[in-house]
């Protein structure tokens, strides 16, 4: 990643899910160990503390942080995060973590007191390390236009973030815009199906983790049902129209399920697709469910400021 701004090193970053803690700790020389906590469902403050203690009680990790302590420490949180307060001010996948002060908990688990965190999105951090990893393969656009890299996150929620050059496009605030509430409802469709947040036949409603788990109990499927590659399919065409982009990659644990179904779900993006999408532009699966962490770590290592 290139950057004007001074990088600080060691950094460590975490990603805190629907389900589990994710973390990278990045050395100064640039070595990464990854770790993860066991999983949760809507932990209260004592069990989030206790998902955190396990995950840095693993021994390399803690032998790391013991021998290097973070210069900065970074942190994605999903739901809306109130800067002024530093705290969670609304999040569906972590309720009772909402009006919780976070930092001291942080660095009860570390044993340590960490630099001021910096907060991001997981899907922006998914997306930076992602354009870390593709941008030196990724060909140069002939009339000098940015390359422009479209993540789009499948786990617990649904989320997008788009990137030029590595930058975030900012369409709503810091973010490039809430891709996972736009409506794509399947025909004949019901009763059609409610995310929790409300909407109503969105992409979230259908590709949320357990959406994807009680479809394909559903329909006792062996492979892909076909309203899951339908909705996705349509999602996929919508973000050709919008945003043009020259990749579209698909991160978080549900996208990695579906792995062996990509090309399928590819071919039905391009039944119907805008004249207007980028031709050269290839679907590709993010590689594994550390994106956000390692990312975070980048991120954090970056600037100490919040970007949310």
């Amino acid at each position: 990643m290139t950057t004007e701004s001074p990088m600080h090193f060691p950094a460590i970053g975490f990603d805190v899910g629907g389900g589990s803690i994710k973390c990278a700790f990045i050395d100064s020389a640039g070595q990464i160990i990854l770790a993860q906590s066991p999983t949760y469902s809507s932990p209260d403050p004592v069990e989030f503390e206790n998902a955190l203690l396990a995950l840095i009680s693993t021994p390399v990790l803690r032998a790391a942080i013991s021998r290097h302590p973070p210069r900065a420490a970074g942190l994605c949180l999903p739901g809306v995060w109130n800067q002024v307060a530093g705290l969670l001010e609304k999040s569906n996948n972590l309720p009772k973590l909402v009006g919780v002060p976070l930092s001291p908990i942080l660095n009860r688990a570390c044993g340590l007191q960490l630099p001021p965190c910096s907060i991001s999105t997981d899907v922006h951090a998914t997306a930076l390390d992602l354009w870390n990893q593709l941008a030196p393969h990724l060909p140069l656009n002939p009339d000098n236009r940015p390359r422009r890299l479209f993540c789009l996150a499948l786990g617990t929620g649904v989320g997008a973030c788009v990137l030029d050059e590595g930058q975030l496009l900012r369409i709503n605030g810091n973010s490039s815009g809430h891709f996972g509430q736009i409506d794509v409802t399947a025909e004949g469709d019901v009763p059609v199906p409610i995310a929790a947040d409300g909407g109503v036949g969105t992409l979230e409603a259908y590709w949320s983790a357990g959406s994807v788990r009680a479809a394909r109990h559903a329909h006792q499927a062996q492979g892909l049902p076909s309203v899951l590659e339908r909705t996705l399919a349509r999602a996929l065409r919508i973000a050709h129209a919008i945003y043009r982009p020259d990749r579209i990659v698909l991160a978080g644990g549900t996208a990695l399920a579906v792995a062996p179904y990509l090309e399928q779900i590819s071919v039905a993006t391009k039944i119907g697709c805008s004249s207007i999408a980028r031709q050269h532009c290839e679907l590709s699966l993010a590689s594994d469910a550390f994106h956000a962490a390692r990312g975070m770590a980048w991120l954090s290592a970056q600037t100490n400021t919040c970007v949310r």
